[in-house]
């Protein structure tokens, strides 16, 4: 069983993950982009009328610009991790923040470790789902301090640095 974790707080998924959209939507869910490529206009609409939240799965080789029209309709995007090492997810998840503009909520799912958890966030990330067993306490607030800058807004050691170094 996995549940997701957002904001450092673990919570059960509300979303249903679906392979097809259903004929009577009445909670949140999330489609293939292969369904939601070829049904877009219809999910919109659907979206609208019954009040209900729509989202996306991407696979990790997965082009996100594929998604096009409608992104800021979409409330949630998951990319699905097949493999931990393949670190495609990460470009994944900075093209829909920084080129796309993607504002509402990233998720990863799949084969993710926790310890990427800082890393992902910093690609702009903001919840993951993860099973239930995984203790992520020993992660909490590992990293506090980055030498690179990232999607999220955070000071660079490197700038921090130079700030100690040449004082104002």
């Amino acid at each position: 069983m996995s549940s997701v974790l957002k904001d450092g707080v673990r919570n059960a998924d509300e979303w249903l993950h679906l392979d097809d959209v259903p004929l009577l939507p009445v909670a949140s869910f999330t489609i293939p982009n292969e369904v939601w490529q070829a049904r877009k206009l219809e999910l919109l609409r659907v979206a609208a009328t019954k009040n209900v939240n729509v989202g996306v799965r991407l696979r990790n080789g997965d082009d996100p610009t594929e998604i096009g029209d409608g992104l800021e309709h979409l409330t949630l995007i998951v990319i699905d991790v097949e493999h931990f090492e393949d670190g495609r997810f990460f470009s994944i998840a900075s093209r829909l923040r920084e080129r796309l503009g993607y504002r509402h909520e990233l998720r990863v799912c799949g084969d993710v470790r926790v310890d990427q958890l800082t890393a992902m966030q910093r690609c702009g990330i903001d919840s993951f789902a993860v099973e239930d067993s995984v203790d992520i306490r020993t992660f909490e607030n590992r990293y506090q301090r980055f030498y690179q800058l990232g999607t999220v807004p955070r000071h660079p050691l490197i700038r921090d640095a130079r700030r100690a170094d040449h004082p104002q």
